[in-house]
C-alpha cells in the first residue's frame, strides 16, 4: 500500500519512533525531581505532622535495593513549623529544612505524555485504513489493540510535582 511497507510494518514504525521519542523527552515536569513510587501518603486532620510522603524511585533495581535493605528513599514531612525533605541514594543524602515563614507560595500540577493519545488515534486511523484497502479485520483488530495499550499507558503514566519558592535562596554549604 505505501511503496514497500505494508500496513503491519508502518505501526510498528510508528510505535518504535513513539517509544524512542518518549525516552529522548520525558515530559515537561522532568526537571523538577525524581518519579517516585509512592510508599506512604499520610495527611493528619491533628497532631505535629501534617503531612507525610515517602516514596523510592521508580524501577527493577531500585526495588531490588529497597528489597535487600539498601534504601533509597525520598520522603517530605510538612509540619506546622518546617517543611522537611530528604533524598538517599547510594552516593549520600541530601537534608533541607525550610521554616515555613520562608516560603513564599507552593506549587502543584501534573502531565501526562499527550503523544501517546496521539499515537493511539494515528494507529487506529492505519489499521482502519488497512482494513478497507486489504478489505480483511487483521489490521483493524491490530489497530484497535495497539492503540488500546497505548491509551492505558497515557492513563499509568502521570507525572504529579510539587514545588515552593522561598523568600530567600537557600545558604548552601560545600
Amino acid at each position: 500500500m505505501f511503496g514497500s511497507f505494508g500496513m503491519s510494518e508502518l505501526v510498528i514504525l510508528l510505535v518504535a519512533l513513539g517509544f524512542i521519542g518518549a525516552f529522548m523527552r520525558r515530559g515537561a515536569l522532568a526537571a523538577t525531581g525524581p518519579v517516585l513510587v509512592l510508599r506512604r501518603f499520610d495527611v493528619a486532620q491533628a497532631g505535629d505532622v501534617a503531612v507525610n510522603i515517602e516514596g523510592r524511585p521508580g524501577g527493577f533495581i531500585a526495588w531490588l535495593l529497597t528489597t535487600i535493605g539498601l534504601d533509597t528513599k525520598t520522603t517530605l514531612v510538612v509540619t506546622e513549623r518546617e517543611v522537611r525533605f530528604r533524598m538517599a541514594s547510594l552516593s549520600g543524602e541530601i537534608h533541607q529544612v525550610v521554616p515555613t515563614t520562608q516560603i513564599a507560595s507552593t506549587h502543584c500540577g501534573y502531565a501526562q505524555p499527550i503523544w501517546l493519545l496521539i499515537s493511539a488515534g494515528v494507529i487506529v486511523l492505519l489499521g482502519m485504513l488497512g482494513s478497507l484497502s486489504s478489505r480483511e479485520s487483521t489490521p483493524f483488530i491490530g489497530g484497535l489493540l495497539i492503540g488500546g495499550i497505548c491509551v492505558a499507558v497515557y492513563l499509568l503514566q502521570r507525572k504529579i510535582a510539587m514545588g515552593a519558592a522561598l523568600l530567600q535562596p537557600p545558604i548552601v554549604f560545600a
